[in-house]
């Protein structure tokens, strides 16, 4: 749909400069300025394609998460360094994409594993903060 958008855009632009309705440099200015959006998005998910293409990141599944096979430990362990920590929000559902089906194809077995995994993730982020908020101060904030 992207596409779609920006090839109507481009003919409009276009259409306006022909029908000297739009002065040359200000079209040039118009389809830069959303090329440049438009090429944003596309890098921006491209450099994630070095990650997503290795096989660790493959075969990852959610049960990989508690599992305590080695590969499976791995797996984890690659996707962490990678990306980082799963927000335990994504876990417990209260954070989905709105395309997402995932809330009414899932089993209770399911359910209750990603409650499960959100709780542990909660607890973990939850550690984060207070270890955070117990940090000494420098002494350099004004008293």
């Amino acid at each position: 749909m992207l596409m779609v958008e920006y090839d109507y855009f481009v003919r409009v632009q276009k259409t306006l400069q022909r029908k000297n309705m739009q002065n040359d440099e200000d079209t040039r200015k118009a389809l830069s300025a959303v090329s440049r959006g438009i090429l944003g998005i596309f890098y921006g998910t491209t450099r994630f394609d070095r990650w997503l293409g290795q096989a660790e990141i493959r075969t990852l599944s959610r049960l990989d998460w508690v599992s305590q096979e080695k590969d499976a430990l791995g797996r984890v362990e690659f996707a962490l360094q990678a990306f980082g920590p799963v927000p335990s929000a994504i876990y417990t559902g209260e954070l989905a994409p709105s395309h997402s089906r995932r809330r009414y194809s899932l089993t209770e077995a399911e359910r209750e594993l990603l409650k499960t995994v959100g709780g542990q993730l909660q607890e973990a982020e939850e550690q984060v903060a207070n270890a955070d908020d117990q940090t000494p101060t420098t002494g350099t904030e004004s008293a």
